[in-house]
């Protein structure tokens, strides 16, 4: 009797120090990540990225993508902050591709939003990264 009960007390801690569930709407953790396109070792990062010019083809493409989100139903806006419009091609869709050129034959830089939409509880967020080729 005592090694029921203490198995069915060590079932009981076990279950109440499970990880919780991850909660639908529960935005804290989004963030906007990227890369820049080229031949190094491309790895997304959060709020920024950035990349050489000697590292692949200018121009290139910097790639934004959604990270953190909770599993669930999301919509997104995307906008590029600099022209103040959608990028073409950055539909409804946790990933935007843009074409990037660096300092040398542009500006360098594009900084992008999107507006991410919980679709089950209305809660949204915004979230922005830079990318950055440079020369």
């Amino acid at each position: 009797m005592r090694n029921a009960m203490i198995a069915t007390l060590l079932v009981a801690m076990g279950l109440s120090s499970a990880a919780q569930p991850a909660i639908a709407g529960d935005l804290t953790n989004v963030k906007l990540s990227c890369f820049v396109d080229t031949n190094a070792n491309d790895a997304l990062t959060a709020n920024g990225c950035v990349s050489m010019v000697g590292n692949g083809p200018d121009p290139t493409t910097a790639s934004f993508v959604v990270t953190g989100l909770t599993p669930g139903s999301y919509s997104y806006v995307w906008t590029d902050l600099d022209t103040g419009t959608a990028p073409a091609g950055c539909g409804n869709f946790h990933a935007c591709n843009t074409p990037i050129a660096s300092d040398l034959m542009g500006d360098g830089l594009i900084r992008m939003s999107v507006l991410v939409t919980d679709l089950s509880t209305g809660l949204s967020k915004t979230v922005v990264a830079r990318a950055r080729f440079v020369g």
